[in-house]
């Protein structure tokens, strides 16, 4: 099990939107916008139900991410350590 670097505030985060270029807003992780219950449930077991293949595999926390600019949303796959 890895540990997100951006999550632990070890890293920031800085993407730029790929239509407009200015940076994306992190609004943290997509399993933190689940069901009321999920909070409680472990980090490894919520990724094998959330749609993002290979995740739990490969070692990624998926982040929500928002252009201020255009307001297009996109799911952004860090490598944990």
């Amino acid at each position: 099990m890895g540990m997100c670097p951006v999550c632990n505030g070890l890293n920031e985060l800085k993407v730029t939107c790929n239509h407009c270029h200015s940076e994306l807003i992190d609004y943290g992780r997509m399993m933190d916008y689940g069901e009321k219950y999920d909070a409680y449930m472990p980090i490894e077991l919520q990724k094998l139900d959330n749609g993002i293949k290979y995740d739990q595999r490969d070692e990624k926390c998926i982040h929500y991410v928002v252009c201020p600019n255009c307001q297009e949303p996109s799911l952004l796959q860090i490598k944990e350590w």
